[in-house]
């Protein structure tokens, strides 16, 4: 279940682009200097209106953005690099801030892939201007790292992120320090090694309250991640101490009727829930809604969030009206807002799947569970972990459903996903080789089973050990 969203502000982030286009345009008319007398009078004419058309797109990007149409900001964009390049050459800094545009364009709307492709460009040229160890490198080694662990390439994102800890504990101040650790145990956090990412988010928590003292915002950040942290290790006690630290701090700088206290009462709602306290699960998340709701607005996704977290609290009490309407109301702000193949449509789509199959209606559960499916897979590949409970659940539906021909690639796929970003050894790798046990028994193929539930009786046995 998704619990905590990261919301790019869109007037922040047109704000950015104007800045970035500032520059880019600055480097343009400094960079096609020259001595008047040396360059024809056609070049200079030339140059000049490509500036003018640069200025344009500039603008239209920044335009674009603030009003949250990132695919044809997305188009502009690519026509201002295209001038640029021409203008200033493949190399130019201009270049590089038009690139960054791009790639966090292309981030927020879900074109992982393009996004890592621009922000590695930008990397090639910054390292080969500025050196390894500039705080301009070390800002797009996160953001790469960022992409990797959105697209689930945590090995990737953990290399990337320690050559951050080890820039900033060097050559930085404090701060910087306790974001790079947090940024590291947010990747072994994905990885599920819990125990790791605890000791990072403590080492940034000590650093934090020491350099900003104890009830700030980034203290307050801190106490989420850790509290994430002990939830999915089913601390829950640990988890709701450091969640209430959270919610205390916030409501003392903010108010108590303010988006980041509403994010802190659903994260803490999410936590009864699952800790069995429905009531008063139900009761965080209706408080949470009403703030966001009245400062939001209703049609915002973050109001969808918590309209889809108080949606699932419905549907295991067993209230699947009451859940599906919810769960559309979700789906609908999502698909207006963010898109139709944006990837919190494929959650919602995963979500109400589930509420179909238990009501019996299986045509409609896969029908929404394979454009999940393909949503995902467009967004983050064909090997990312954010397909795992897609594909988990397809296969549980086709295996209910007798079909087990479709069940059995489906976990097949599921077990090659966890062996490649968890480990061969993964309590959760188990759990599916379980699972495809049960579809080779079903086939009647019982060697298979019986060979695939004895390697998963080894690693459970393993993982209990260990603990």
């Amino acid at each position: 279940m998704k619990r905590v969203r990261i919301v790019v502000v869109m007037q922040v982030l047109a704000a950015a682009f104007l800045v970035l286009a500032g520059l880019a345009t600055r480097a343009f008319s400094e960079g096609a200097g020259g001595s008047a007398g040396q360059v024809k009078t056609e070049e200079i004419a030339d140059q000049a209106k490509a500036g003018e058309t640069a200025d344009y797109l500039s603008e239209r990007v920044a335009d674009l953005s603030s009003e949250g149409k990132y695919k044809e900001a997305i188009i502009q964009a690519k026509k201002l690099l295209g001038v640029k390049e021409k203008l200033l050459g493949g190399g130019h800094p201009g270049v590089a801030d038009t690139l960054i545009i791009l790639a966090r364009l292309c981030e927020t709307s879900g074109k992982y892939a393009e996004a890592e492709a621009f922000y590695k460009r930008v990397l090639a040229l910054r390292e080969s201007s500025l050196g390894r160890e500039n705080p301009a490198v070390v800002d797009i080694l996160n953001r790469l790292a960022v992409v990797y662990k959105t697209m689930g390439r945590y090995a990737e994102a953990e290399l990337l992120y320690k050559r951050v800890v080890d820039i900033k504990v060097l050559s930085m101040g404090a701060p910087d320090t306790a974001v790079a650790l947090s940024n590291l145990a947010g990747v072994c956090k994905a990885m599920k090694r819990y125990a790791e990412a605890e000791q990072y988010y403590k080492r940034a928590l000590k650093l934090q309250e020491k350099i900003s003292g104890q009830e700030s915002r980034e203290v307050a950040a801190t106490c989420d991640n850790l509290a994430e942290v002990y939830y999915y290790a089913a601390k829950y006690d640990e988890a709701e101490l450091f969640y209430k630290r959270s919610l205390t701090i916030r409501e003392k700088a903010f108010g108590k009727e303010k988006g980041e206290v509403a994010r802190s009462l659903n994260n803490l709602a999410v936590l009864y829930d699952t800790a069995g306290k429905k009531s008063l699960a139900e009761r965080y998340y209706l408080k949470s809604l009403e703030i966001r709701e009245k400062f939001s607005g209703s049609g915002h996704p973050d109001t969808a969030l918590t309209m889809n977290n108080l949606a699932a609290l419905y549907f295991s009490a067993g209230n699947h009206a009451k859940a599906e309407e919810l769960y559309r109301k979700s789906l609908d702000i999502r698909e207006k807002v963010l898109g139709k193949d944006h990837p919190d449509v494929a959650q919602s789509l995963n979500n109400i799947a589930a509420l179909y199959a238990a009501s019996g209606r299986y045509e409609e559960a896969e029908e929404a569970l394979l454009r999940a499916v393909k949503i995902r897979e467009k967004a983050w590949g064909k090997e990312s972990p954010e397909l795992l409970s897609g594909l988990s659940n397809l296969a549980e539906l086709y295996f209910s459903a007798g079909k087990y021909g479709d069940a059995e690639p489906l976990c097949k796929r599921v077990i090659e996903i966890q062996e490649k970003t968890l480990g061969r050894d993964h309590p959760e790798l188990a759990r599916s080789l379980y699972r495809l046990a049960a579809v080779y028994n079903s086939e009647g193929m019982f060697a298979e089973g019986a060979r695939l539930s004895r390697r998963a009786d080894r690693i459970t046995k393993k993982s209990r050990g260990s603990m």
